[in-house]
């Protein structure tokens, strides 16, 4: 049973889908919100009696390049304003434990320069794209920008608990994977060679990481497709923190999944890994092979499938979470009984060899899942609910 908690948000707009983080009451989220397009009493007699406020409005190019990133504050009780904000079309962000340490990214097109440029070829191409990351070490009271530059891709950071050593993984929409490493919070960077089978491009997925992870001691874990012998599957790597990393391009896989392309991964014990994973058709270069796809959850010990279950061609698994005493969460959509499909949960106390759904019904914007109490937390166009997961 879902608690009301209250309304928030309510002032900003217009609404966006957040990514939540709650820290007891405390509340902070990431959005990527369109622009604000206000209307005037327009006296054209051909008109409907309105018109744009500003003419950059009328424009779809212009709206798009002006969409912003944004990092909210509040509580459960006060309402939660902007704290920061910056342009961005895509972000991302990572957030410490205590909630001092945020990093932030932003990806964003020049879509009206994108447009001149398509039209009109010049003969060198001016930048389209942009890429800018953020910090702030007080709670988002202020950020800094880092020194990134603006033309190398960047979709998003994970750091270990210490906020300071960490990576930062390429954006998805340049489709080519490039990884970066950190020791001192972000201030310099270098580039780390990827795994060489992870240069291979598996026709018609695009060319880039397919899950991402790094455990509070700097472990990183990454999952790719790859062909391997004639067979297409996820080639997993456990990567322990190294400090001044450079190369993986020899590195020892930790195991291959055939047949399976890996979503989500949480580390759960000394050599023991959950997954959720999609099995295509991956004999076929069919475009829609995705429709054709089930759905599944893995877990692993010592490499050997313990539990595995299939949940079937009908649904998303999304985040997955670790909770208190063993609990796993996993929130996904369920696209089985409409087309905007409905929020649900899985939830399972014996390490997936059982599952119980929960239909939290659709218009969700945002959740989160504490793995410390197992309360989980959901947005539905401002109104916040939580309730404890047993």
């Amino acid at each position: 049973m879902w608690d009301f908690r209250g309304r928030i948000m309510e002032h900003i707009k217009p609404f966006a889908g957040s990514d939540l983080r709650l820290f007891g009451e405390h509340i902070y989220a990431l959005q990527v919100a369109k622009p604000k397009i206000e209307f005037v009493d327009s006296n054209d007699p051909n008109g409907d009696g309105r018109d744009y406020k500003e003419p950059w409005m009328k424009d779809f190019n212009e709206r798009r390049k002006r969409t912003k990133v944004r990092i909210l504050k509040g509580t459960v009780q006060d309402n939660v304003d902007i704290l920061f904000e910056t342009r961005g079309e895509h972000g991302n962000w990572w957030i410490s434990d205590d909630a001092r340490t945020i990093y932030v990214t932003a990806e964003w097109l020049d879509w009206k320069l994108e447009e001149e440029v398509r039209l009109n070829p010049p003969k060198v191409e001016p930048q389209l794209r942009f890429f800018t990351m953020h910090k702030s070490i007080d709670g988002g009271q202020t950020f800094k920008q880092l020194d990134w530059p603006s033309d190398r891709s960047l979709g998003m950071v994970l750091f270990a608990a210490d906020g300071r050593r960490g990576y930062a993984f390429n954006s998805a929409n340049t489709n080519k994977p490039e990884l970066w490493q950190t020791a001192d919070g972000g201030e310099s960077w270098h580039e780390v060679a990827i795994p060489a089978p992870y240069h291979q491009k598996v026709q018609p997925f695009s060319h880039d990481f397919d899950t991402l992870a790094v455990n509070d001691d700097g472990t990183l874990w990454m999952s790719m497709l790859v062909r391997q012998d004639g067979t297409v599957g996820s080639l997993l790597y456990r990567v322990p923190w190294q400090p001044d990393l450079r190369d993986l391009s020899k590195a020892e896989p930790y195991h291959f999944i055939p047949a399976h392309r890996v979503t989500d991964l949480v580390e759960a014990g000394r050599d023991e890994v959950l997954l959720n994973t999609m099995q295509y058709a991956f004999t076929s270069e069919d475009p829609v092979a995705a429709e054709k796809a089930e759905s599944y959850f893995m877990y692993l010990k010592e490499k050997q499938i313990l539990n595995k279950t299939n949940f079937g061609r009908k649904l998303y698994l999304g985040k997955m979470y670790l909770g208190k005493n063993n609990l796993i969460c996993i929130s996904s959509i369920d696209n089985s009984r409409s087309y905007y499909g409905s929020d649900v949960d899985f939830i399972s106390t014996d390490w997936g060899k059982s599952w119980r759904k929960e239909d939290n019904g659709s218009n969700v914007y945002g959740r989160y899942f504490n793995p410390q109490t197992n309360e989980t937390w959901m947005l539905k166009i401002y109104s916040l609910y939580s309730r404890t997961v047993k």
